[in-house]
């Protein structure tokens, strides 16, 4: 039975299915209303509904003592379903069983299925009319829902049945007293046929009872007498002795029959006591509590920070650090001091109730700076395991956080926690400090956020942190998203935060480069253009390497390449170590086939940044200068370093066959091949299996594939090529491999299967493979096809497109000043040379410079070369349609 003391404790609330009947109320005997129904438990503070404990079935709960019998409301009904059942195969058994029926008619009242019963309880009265037991039973079951006048039918049937049957005389007394005949229930109570014996003393005490209340105390006092001489232990009940002494009194009687029992106080006293100190002890704790919150501090600064509460707490947090602290409910005011940065501050209630400080599930957070991401997780554990109602968010940008109901604030989480009984599943709550780099972060912000969301955590990131170079790679993205969206307000909002970092310092080149690819997306070129102009003349940008730097970006918005050097050149002068300008100028000369230069430049580079990777323009260079010995060299050491490293292992072929070792190119094969095998048996086949086609890797046949290819074997190239091709689907590699061995047929067939996997370069090169053999159709349809892409949004080459569309020939500095790589310049040249005889000497001796013997498509810019140089000797005509 629930209790409160103090409004503590527990309580019902709520009643559902509710139903009440007459009876006698089993713990205080008084009659009343009993009711039964369904309701809830709680656990309450003040009264107040705090912690559900439960649903639960109430029975006969008494209208005077409050007193009742209580049952889980779900085994309640698991109950009454088996009990209905049992009841009702009985029944069936044994359908002429007077104890089944009476069974079964319980079970329905027991239940309170009232509306079955009565219609039952009918049937039985006729089934078994003429057996006295069963209509007793009947008189006092409709006697206790008081229908009268069936109860007295079946009272009357069952004293006639047996008239002898002294249970059912007394049975019959009573529901006459019940019905309100006294007359008659005293004229049978006194008749000879009724043999009363000591164990009616019950039946004296109703009788007695029944006279008092009608205020016949005297007559009353003659049954109580009776009572209590025949059962001696009816003294010890004090409810009866104050009935007793109610009559008495009323007739003027002094010596009492049943004498008043002084009263223990001590069980009472002992009980207040210890209710006094559980209030006590739980107000303490409160009070406690309410003054003593944990707050945790997180610093994911690079930097100490100082942090102040109050001016009463001062707690020193150092960077990436976490700390703890006590602080008690109400409005706070923190600072934080950290070198190098402004004084941060921030105001923060602390505000709990009752129930949270018992069970302590608050967590409070000062994030300094709100540098930090705290990330808030829903774990759900199963069994078996399940992860599908996993989730998370992350919370940040925000100095002061709380949370309500954490299981584990900064805890390991477990892999495993015991379910709840009866559970197949439950969900607990997790915070921690999201432990990755805001680059890292951004990607693990969940599926669906809003592109808006995506900015303001990026923006947030780059204000304390501008030189994370992934975020602003992924700030860029979400320019281009816009832009691609035609959402001119978030790319203005890019533009615009991007544009408040400008001039912050030290400057950063990439912070600017990509607020320049942005402005280009908004079509801005005129306006960065003067920006930049701007910077350049700005007093407060005069350092060499300031200036430096901004000339070199004002050089990245030329898109000629001559008028870039300039500025290039200028930059270099003001700043000899500015990496970024010399790298350009190393790509921009050997783009046109200047490889001194470019040679000279990437050493530059390398001097300055002592990068431990190899350059390839400087190695490439340096190959076209044919400084093989030294090259060789170097790319026996890597070799013997790695004997795996595909990247050495490549360069040593390239060289070796340069030099016309060809010899030491196989004997470096097999050992490469050897080493290959080593590798993939220490990786346990996993990775070798992944990487294998037809029992050799990508890399052995690669390898194979150099040498056939530098030594001029086509046909072997071109198998090898084709097993890779099943491993590694390089439709585009197969083409190529038909095209440098003089196949246009193939090689038209096998781009044209690609569909749209194809690119402008490679059409090209079907355009000099198909002049080659002669197929001046195939050859223009394939031209065509590559301008058309060119000028296409996917790969927004309009100005090559332009040069190779126009009648006239372009001039040499026009095709070398287009900003492309040395590859396509030099597929340019020998396209260009084809198409315009005027030009084509100057175009070949560039081409020539520009075709290095490394790989594809080596062997067909050769040929067309001697071709056309030998078609111009004599002097032949172009044969354009």
């Amino acid at each position: 039975m629930p209790g409160t003391i103090n409004g503590i404790g527990t309580w019902y609330y709520g009643k559902r299915n509710y139903r009440s009947e007459n009876g006698i109320c089993e713990f205080c005997g008084q009659p009343g209303r009993l009711e039964t129904y369904e309701t809830r438990l709680w656990c309450v503070v003040f009264f107040l509904p705090i912690i559900p404990l439960g649903r639960k079935q109430v029975i006969a709960e008494c209208p005077s003592c409050r007193r009742h019998r209580v049952t889980s409301l779900n085994e309640w009904r698991e109950v009454e379903k088996a009990t209905t059942h049992e009841a009702m195969s009985r029944l069936e058994e044994r359908p002429d069983d007077p104890e089944s029926a009476i069974k079964f008619l319980e079970t329905l009242t027991a239940f309170g299925r009232m509306d079955e019963a009565a219609d039952y309880a009918k049937i039985m009265g006729e089934q078994f009319a003429h057996n006295a037991d069963v209509q007793l039973y009947l008189g006092g079951w409709h006697t206790y829902f008081e229908r009268i006048e069936e109860s007295k039918s079946h009272y009357t049937k069952a004293l006639e049945l047996a008239p002898e049957n002294q249970q059912v005389r007394r049975e019959v007394i009573v529901s006459l007293v019940q019905q309100g005949n006294l007359e008659r229930a005293t004229q049978l109570l006194n008749s000879p046929q009724t043999q009363l014996t000591r164990d009616d003393a019950g039946l004296m005490v109703y009788f007695a009872d029944v006279f008092a209340s009608r205020g016949e105390h005297q007559v009353a006092l003659g049954y109580y007498d009776t009572a209590l001489q025949w059962d001696e232990s009816l003294k010890q009940d004090q409810q009866l002795g104050a009935r007793v002494r109610r009559s008495e009194k009323a007739v003027g009687c002094l010596t009492p029959r049943i004498p008043k029992k002084s009263f223990n106080k001590t069980p009472w006293l002992l009980a207040a006591v210890a209710v006094a100190i559980l209030i006590f002890c739980l107000m303490g704790f409160n009070y406690y509590r309410k003054n003593n919150h944990t707050m945790h501090v997180v610093n994911n600064l690079a930097v100490t920070a100082k942090l102040d509460i109050d001016g009463e707490h001062v707690l020193v947090v150092p960077p990436g650090g976490h700390v703890q602290t006590s602080v008690s409910e109400g409005e706070h005011h923190a600072v934080f001091k950290c070198d190098g940065r402004e004084d941060d501050e921030v105001s923060f209630k602390i505000d709990s109730d009752f129930a949270h400080r018992m069970t302590d599930s608050m967590v409070y957070i000062l994030n300094v700076a709100g540098a930090a991401d705290i990330l808030y997780q829903r774990i759900m554990y199963s069994d078996p395991p399940r992860e599908d109602g996993n989730s998370h968010r992350i919370i940040f940008a925000k100095k002061f956080i709380e949370f309500k109901n954490v299981d584990f604030a900064f805890k390991d989480i477990p892999k495993e926690v015991p379910l709840p009984q009866g559970k197949m599943s439950c969900m607990k709550t997790a915070i921690s400090v999201l432990d990755c780099p805001p680059s890292s972060g951004f990607s693990l912000l969940p599926e669906g956020t809003a592109v808006d969301e995506q900015m303001r955590y990026a923006e947030h990131h780059l204000n304390l942190c501008p030189d994370d170079i992934g975020l602003l790679v992924a700030y860029r993205r979400l320019g281009y998203i816009s832009h691609l969206e035609k959402n001119a307000s978030q790319l203005d909002r890019c533009n615009r935060f991007l544009e408040s970092g400008l001039e912050r310092k030290p400057i950063s080149i990439f912070w600017h480069q990509i607020y320049q690819n942005t402005c280009k997306l908004a079509e801005k070129d005129a306006e960065l253009v003067a920006k930049y102009d701007d910077f350049l003349v700005d007093k407060r940008f005069q350092d060499p390497q300031e200036h430096s730097k901004f000339l070199y970006l004002r050089a990245m918005l030329e898109d000629f390449v001559p008028s870039a050097e300039k500025f290039l050149r200028m930059s270099i002068k003001e700043d000899p170590s500015n990496t970024s300008s010399l790298r350009v100028m190393s790509n921009f000369k050997f783009q046109v086939g200047d490889y001194v230069r470019a040679k000279h430049f990437a050493e530059e580079v390398r001097k300055y940044e002592k990068d431990e990777y190899p350059d390839p323009i400087l190695w490439t260079s340096r190959f076209a200068l044919e400084e093989y010995d030294e090259l060789l060299s170097e790319a026996q050491d890597a070799v013997a370093a790695a004997a795996d490293d595909f990247t050495a292992h490549a360069n040593l072929i390239r060289i070796l066959m340069a030099m016309g070792r060809r010899d030491k190119a196989e004997e470096a094969h097999h050992r490469f091949v050897r080493a290959n095998e080593r590798t993939e048996q220490e990786a346990q086949g996993a990775v070798g299996a992944a990487n294998k086609s037809n029992g050799e890797s990508w890399a052995v046949l690669y390898s194979k594939q150099m040498i056939h290819y530098l030594e001029g074997d086509f046909d072997a190239y071109l198998a090898d090529l084709k097993k890779m091709h099943k491993q590694l689907e390089c439709p585009a590699d197969i083409a190529s491999a038909y095209m440098t061995s003089g196949n246009s047929r193939e090689a038209s067939k096998t781009i044209k299967s690609m569909g749209e996997e194809t690119y402008p370069n490679l059409l090209l090169y079907l355009y000099l493979s198909c002049r080659e053999s002669g197929d001046q159709v195939e050859a223009e349809s394939a031209f065509q096809k590559a301008v058309t892409q060119l000028e296409s949004k996917e790969f927004d080459l309009g100005e090559l497109a332009a040069i190779l569309r126009q009648s006239s020939p372009p001039t040499l500095d026009k095709v070398l000043g287009t900003d492309i790589d040395r590859q396509t310049t030099l597929l340019m040249l020998t396209v260009l040379a084809d198409r315009h005889p005027q030009r084509r000497g100057e175009f070949l001796d560039r081409a020539e410079k520009l075709n290095l013997r490394l790989d594809f498509p080596y062997y067909l810019i050769d040929r067309t070369i001697k071709r056309l140089r030998k078609q111009s000797a004599t002097q032949l005509p172009t044969s354009l349609p």
